[in-house]
């Protein structure tokens, strides 16, 4: 039988998970303690990312980067293409803890994950001749097992999320993190090839999968198959699948076609451009499933008025970090990569400011969709990715004749603006949020990239330092007032102060 919480969260009698018995706290002080757990682990597993890219980008060479670059692209499509809005259901729905429901989702997951395996071996040939790389015939076989590896990964690492119980959630994926990063470097070392890159990814998976099982307490997983279960999951499923599948290639479009019209090496320089984008997007993005999502479900299973208060909370936290976060990457990036790789990664100091973007519109475009997907729309993600999906493909194609590899991140990011308009509007009709905050921070945003940018030029006859350096020096000074209010007002919303 399930209960509620004083707070609204249901719970399970069943349930035996050592985190939350059911919830305590307000919301509000879950949610808190639940943002900075995910900025905690986010930020570690980034950081150790960040470090073992800096060590890897010595051991190899930039075409075993485009290779994984190609590969991570296949994998996330047969993932994205597949999702079946099993972590949404949980989260969603009263039953989500009930070992029924845990169960019957737990055995689609698993389906699903040899399913993918099975189309990833049959796409092998395929994707090998289109890219016209032999290595793939004998790498993607070996990646794309990481989907069953997912797939077994035990339903109670999602409950956790749904509780906003995140201190070993975040321990887990932080250990994932290091058991990858040292077994990429250890086999570079012994073996400088990409298949320090294949083994090091699934040795994430591995150590996370077991990890979920052994070390979150609670019913051991089991396979089950309850009707009520899989309608459920199914009849929210339908518009997960065609909003991910669509997401994918709004991700993923630069990747699938510089994959085809660059060598690898040029791609894999690319990639190493859009780490600090990725980066940010990584850190975003998490906070938005993990924190603001459970949120936005929990204050719409209490009502309209409480859904519309906090929504509009969330916002005057998020709106000005994120924006503080790309501001910030926008004058550390041509510096970082200057001075922390080999100049065969220079072009991506231009890669990484471009990308951003993109990041931006990415995030307001998923922050808008991620939260009606928590109260049961997803339909309009799918429709909000088609009208992306328009948009960058333009983008990309016009921006790649005008300018190749500038032009078709200009393209893109331009093109994604797009995206954000459809579940903008939905807020509005639903009467949970207007878009003038968005637009207001993307408007001062590009202003205040353009007066750092500026003044960066503007100086360079009295600042006697490298391009690079006086970019970041003169860029802080003139970003700092923002970084100052932003920083201050977070703190306001989460009474820190």
């Amino acid at each position: 039988m399930s209960a509620r919480s004083e707070d609204g969260t249901a719970t399970s009698n069943a349930s035996t998970l050592s985190e939350g018995a059911p919830a305590t706290g307000g919301l509000r002080a879950r949610a808190s303690q639940g943002a900075i757990l995910s900025l905690i682990g986010q930020g570690s597993a980034q950081f150790l990312r960040l470090v073992g890219n800096l060590v890897l980008a010595r051991m190899l060479f930039p075409e075993a980067f485009g290779l994984m670059a190609i590969v991570y692209l296949i994998v996330f499509a047969l993932e994205q293409f597949s999702n079946i809005g099993i972590p949404a259901a949980i989260m969603r729905y009263e039953r989500g803890e009930e070992p029924a429901f845990m169960n019957t989702a737990w055995t689609i997951q698993v389906i699903r994950g040899f399913g993918l395996w099975a189309i990833g071996l049959a796409l092998t040939p395929i994707v090998a001749d289109f890219y016209r790389q032999p290595q793939l015939l004998q790498i993607m076989p070996v990646a794309t097992f990481a989907a069953v590896i997912m797939g077994i990964q035990s339903t109670k690492f999602l409950v956790l999320t749904r509780r906003l119980q995140l201190g070993r959630r975040v321990s887990i994926e932080v250990i994932g993190r290091v058991s990858s990063v040292v077994t990429m470097i250890g086999i570079a070392w012994a073996q400088p090839t990409v298949w320090a890159l294949v083994i090091g990814g699934i040795m994430n998976q591995v150590v996370i999968t077991i990890l979920s099982h052994v070390w979150i307490p609670g019913p051991r997983s089991r396979f089950a198959w309850d009707k009520q279960t899989v309608e459920e999951i199914f009849s929210m499923g339908k518009w997960v699948f065609a909003s991910s599948g669509l997401s994918f290639v709004l991700a993923q479009m630069d990747v699938a076609l510089l994959g085809r019209l660059v060598p690898a090496a040029v791609l894999g320089v690319y990639s190493m451009g859009i780490i600090i984008p990725m980066l940010l997007r990584d850190v975003a993005f998490t906070v938005l499933s993990s924190v603001v999502a459970p949120i936005v479900a929990e204050s719409n299973r209490e009502g309209p008025e409480a859904l519309r208060r906090r929504y509009e909370a969330i916002r005057r936290v998020t709106l000005p970090a994120v924006l503080a976060m790309g501001l910030g990457a926008l004058i550390v990036a041509p510096a970082f990569f200057e001075y922390l790789y080999d100049e065969r990664y220079w072009d991506a100091r231009w890669i990484a400011q471009l990308a951003l973007i993109r990041f931006w519109f990415a995030y307001l475009q998923v922050a808008s969709c991620i939260s009606l997907l928590s109260i049961g729309d997803g339909r309009t993600w799918a429709i909000s990715n088609v009208v992306g999906l328009v948009g960058v493909t333009t983008g990309c194609l016009v921006g790649y004749e005008m300018g190749e590899l500038s032009g078709l991140v200009i393209g893109m990011g331009m093109g994604s603006m797009v995206s954000f308009v459809v579940p903008a509007l939905r807020l509005l009709k639903l009467g949970v949020a207007t878009p003038l905050a968005e637009i207001r921070y993307t408007l001062l945003g590009a202003a205040l990239a353009g007066l750092a940018v500026a003044a960066a030029d503007w100086s360079a006859d009295w600042i006697p330092l490298p391009d690079s350096l006086r970019s970041l020096v003169v860029g802080a000074l003139v970003l700092a007032p923002y970084g100052a209010w932003a920083g201050l007002r977070v703190l306001r919303e989460f009474k820190l102060r």
